[in-house]
């Protein structure tokens, strides 16, 4: 019994329905992939209003005001979620324009907004005040000669900007705001 089905022409059958169930697949994943492609897909009248929407917006208010209230209130929400979300955003430290606080006395967030230079200008400082705050307070003044700076910071930097920056989530989350980058990371 068992000889019988090793012959070549079951061979071939099983062969051939493999083939075809693969076949089958892959339609189906085609299919598919096309029915949320299509689906998702914006139109060239809702590509023309989001980019008014964000020229409105960027009239009234800085570019990170926007980026973080494309974060908080999602990109694709209408004019007036925007606006009344950015209206609730205001600049938290007098000496620097990159953290901002949104909610109210109950619920109260800070985040840093930054481009990219000034999120790298911003991580290495973050990075240094740990070591000269944490680590070395903590060392031996001995054993402070063999510490690494260089070497600490290397390491440190593997886990992403969000994991210094991000105090709350350590995530970074990026919103493009008139063709740059601006990224956002939740303090507390």
């Amino acid at each position: 019994m068992l000889r019988a089905l090793y012959h070549p022409a079951y061979y071939e059958f099983f062969r051939y329905t493999i083939f075809i169930c693969l076949v089958f697949v892959f339609l189906i994943f085609l299919f598919f992939n096309f029915f949320i492609m299509s689906t998702n897909s914006l139109s060239d009248s809702n590509v023309q209003e989001l980019r008014t929407i964000e020229q409105s917006l960027l009239n009234d208010y800085s570019p990170q005001v926007v980026a973080l209230s494309y974060h908080l209130s999602g990109r694709a929400s209408t004019y007036e979620v925007l606006k009344d979300t950015a209206d609730e955003i205001k600049i938290d430290f007098d000496d620097s324009e990159d953290f901002y606080r949104y909610g109210n006395s109950i619920h109260d967030h800070l985040y840093i907004v930054a481009d990219d230079d000034t999120s790298d200008k911003l991580w290495e400082d973050d990075l240094d005040s740990y070591i000269d705050e944490c680590i070395l307070d903590e060392l031996p003044e001995k054993l402070r000669f063999y510490f690494d700076r260089e070497l600490w910071m290397r390491d440190a930097k593997m886990d992403g900007r969000g994991h210094s920056l991000g105090r709350y989530y350590s995530h970074e989350h990026c919103e493009i705001v008139d063709g740059t980058d601006y990224f956002i990371y939740r303090q507390e």
